[in-house]
């Protein structure tokens, strides 16, 4: 039976820490995807881009097809 030793619980203790890291990153992600999604949405007719109403309203923040146009 191995015995063990401070390198190998330095090792589990890393792969845990970077397990944790990876996982925590994805659980943030998918809550805030999940937050952006319920709240609602104006899609544009011309290019089907949606955006949240609260964006829509700020001046400054178009779609991508109104912010090409030149005309």
């Amino acid at each position: 039976m191995a015995r063990e030793n401070a390198i190998d619980t330095i090792l589990m203790g890393a792969v845990g820490a970077g397990a944790v890291a990876v996982i925590g990153t994805r659980v943030v992600k998918y809550y805030h995807e999940r937050q952006r999604r319920s709240k609602p949405h104006v899609v544009c007719t011309d290019c089907g881009e949606a955006m949240p109403v609260g964006e829509l309203l700020d001046p400054v923040i178009t779609c991508g097809c109104a912010t090409i146009r030149t005309d």
